[in-house]
């Protein structure tokens, strides 16, 4: 891309001074692994049981220009999918659930299980420095739209054993109403009784009104690395922190701290110019 500039002077009526911008467009697509992280740890937050990422596929045209021979800017337009499923142990943990027909809010302590999947478009806008001849850092801003979103989850005990291992009927989990001195709800898991019949002890918070609390704008600070492996393929990286939580304000959200989108993207790209 050529921009050329007019100057005139006193002395001539004008002269033509061309400057030459290196532009170029690549695509990229790659992998998303990571999640919903609160800013600090909560001391609600005692262990993670498990953690396990979706299928989070990611998919672009990134467009490059450098005004000189080591800096530029860049912008994309990404379509990806955030996706993950959570298992923690909780301890006073402010909620609201839902156990056989009846909602109960009050201090959670025991075992949550979150699962979010979030799919929309992400563009960034970052400043390009070219550290060698293959290899660029890119930071910035960047903002999300979310298009199509899903929240759903539940909250479970584990058995209590006595000491020649049978189980006791109960569970180590429960939530208290309203405040930490109110009633002793027991909240358990799955199980059959003696008579064959299957129990839900479990406190969920699930449906398509639950998927609203995701906000659907987002916006944060995203660094990346690009490495040209020859001249038209390399692979990057890319790591993103939302700056707003994922989680509105709305009333009844049973997620009451701050949790902020955290991804890192690995993947391919090809220089299409």
């Amino acid at each position: 891309m050529i921009i050329c500039l007019s100057v005139k002077s006193y002395a001539q009526m004008a002269d033509t001074v061309c400057v030459e911008r290196d532009v170029h467009i690549q695509a990229k697509v790659g992998y998303n692994i990571g999640g919903t992280v609160p800013a600090g740890f909560p001391a609600e937050m005692r262990s993670l049981n498990s953690y396990a990422p979706k299928l989070n596929l990611r998919a672009g045209v990134e467009a490059e220009m450098m005004f000189t021979e080591d800096y530029g800017v860049s912008t994309a337009v990404f379509l990806e999918r955030e996706g993950f499923k959570t298992d923690v142990r909780m301890r006073h943990y402010d909620i609201t659930l839902r156990q056989g027909g009846e909602e109960i809010f009050g201090p959670f302590s025991g075992n949550v299980v979150i699962e979010i999947v979030q799919t929309g478009i992400t563009i960034p806008v970052q400043g390009v420095w070219r550290m060698s001849r293959n290899t660029k850092l890119r930071f910035g801003p960047y903002i999300s739209i979310v298009a199509d979103r899903s929240f759903q989850g539940y909250a479970y005990g584990k058995r209590i054993y006595d000491a020649e291992g049978n189980w006791t009927g109960n569970f180590d989990a429960y939530i208290r109403r309203d405040e930490i001195r109110g009633e002793k709800v027991e909240i358990g898991d799955i199980y059959t009784d003696d008579n064959g019949n299957t129990i839900d002890k479990r406190g969920t918070f699930s449906g398509e009104e639950f998927d609203a609390y995701l906000r659907r704008f987002q916006w944060g600070i995203d660094i990346s690395a690009d490495c040209m492996l020859s001249e038209r393929w390399g692979a990057y990286a890319s790591l993103s922190y939302g700056f707003n939580s994922a989680f509105n304000n709305k009333k009844g959200n049973p997620v009451s701290m701050s949790l902020h989108p955290v991804y890192l993207s690995l993947g391919a790209v090809y220089c299409i110019k």
